[in-house]
């Protein structure tokens, strides 16, 4: 069965949707059915005379204020003090109120709802990277990029399948131009040395035989593999970056350590596979001294 409705007195009708007929103004609805072999049932009229009209001065005022907050935002928008993602937000929910101040059936509601979500963009705005944390920022960088060196930096992260030098590089690029807040890039400046880390320890854990690795650390009182895995799990649950740059040091510190140890196994090892010597002679002694 379909059911259709009228809002100009049965000159046309369209199907209900299926939430149901919206209505803003008071007025003669006709409805009808027709089922499936065709049959159309008699219109229904169905009076709206509940609706309140909003008060003309009411209505000139909201959208007098919506007409405002659009051009503030608009100009917060082209001032380039805010980074990319909010300010990519807020280019749509200007959009947006522009569409409700447009229509022509607006309402004091739809008008006032349209100003709170523009407000909301307006509110969450980020500005971009100020210019003594953009100092500080591409020096930490530098300074992870020194620690990874080549031989690490140029190892491939498998989350992104960029080398840790081209992370960086990144985050270098987006710190010049500003686009990102200072929590952003810090955040994606902590995912960038957790994946070192996990990358380092795998390393130094592949490079030590099991005898040693299960050896105890002097230092410590844990085996060379705790002392790796505890290194690795403090420096990804830290969460601020410095932190995280400590603990890859004290892993690179820990693999010469590691590394050491296993030389000193190898040499204590050659030492155990030496034999004594002897005179294989036929049977002739050096004589005896006189």
């Amino acid at each position: 069965e379909t059911v259709q409705y009228s809002a100009d007195g049965g000159k046309t009708y369209q199907d209900v949707p299926a939430a149901g007929v919206t209505v803003t103004a008071n007025g003669t609805f006709k409805f009808k059915s027709t089922d499936l072999y065709g049959n159309e049932s008699p219109a229904v009229d169905y009076v709206v005379t509940n609706i309140k009209a909003d008060d003309p001065a009411q209505l000139q005022a909201a959208k007098q204020e919506l007409t405002n907050l659009i051009a503030s935002a608009k100009t917060l928008s082209a001032s380039g003090k805010y980074d990319d993602a909010t300010t990519t937000a807020l280019a749509a929910a200007t959009q947006k109120a522009q569409t409700a101040l447009d229509q022509t059936n607006a309402s004091v509601d739809s008008l006032t709802g349209a100003n709170r979500d523009l407000q909301t963009a307006i509110n969450q705005l980020a500005a971009k990277l100020p210019a003594d944390k953009k100092t500080s920022l591409l020096n930490q960088l530098q300074s992870v990029k020194a620690a990874l060196g080549t031989d690490l930096g140029n190892q491939t992260d498998p989350s992104t399948g960029k080398t840790f030098t081209a992370a960086l590089d990144d985050l270098v690029a987006q710190a010049q131009a500003g686009t990102q807040t200072a929590d952003q890039l810090q955040a994606t400046l902590a995912k960038v040395l957790d994946a070192v880390l996990a990358k380092l320890a795998e390393g130094i854990k592949a490079a030590t035989p099991a005898e040693v690795g299960n050896a105890k650390d002097a230092a410590t009182g844990k085996t060379w593999y705790a002392d790796i895995a505890d290194t690795l799990t403090s420096g990804q649950v830290s969460a601020d970056a410095s932190d995280k740059l400590a603990h890859l040091q004290a892993l690179q510190s820990l693999k010469t350590k590691v590394a050491a140890a296993v030389e000193a196994a190898k040499i204590v090892g050659k030492g155990d596979d030496t034999t004594g010597t002897s005179d294989k002679g036929g049977g002739q002694g050096t004589p005896a001294p006189a």
